[in-house]
């Protein structure tokens, strides 16, 4: 009797864990979405400025879309993690 409930609790505590990795995952997705259109964003404000010549302007466009894309790779890759850990609990 013991030992189903500790299977019980174990299988509770399983797809609690599944939901939470689920959780994770979509507001590591929407983060990741955000800070692609962010970098897309910087891009297309480069081109229109591109014609109106400003060093100030160029250096901050520069390091947005440097930061931004920084950010998405590495959001990218914490996305994945967390793929990774869901996929290997399914098993």
């Amino acid at each position: 009797m013991k030992t189903t409930k500790r299977l019980i609790l174990l299988l509770i505590l399983i797809l609690c864990s599944l939901a939470v990795f689920a959780h994770k995952k979509q507001k590591n997705e929407d983060i990741k979405n955000t800070t692609e259109s962010l970098v897309e964003k910087v891009g297309q404000l480069q081109l229109e400025f591109f014609n109106h010549s400003d060093k100030d302007l160029e250096k901050v466009f520069a390091k947005l879309n440097n930061d931004f894309s920084n950010a998405h790779l590495y959001i990218t890759e914490i996305w994945h993690e967390y793929e990774i850990k869901v996929a290997q609990l399914k098993k």
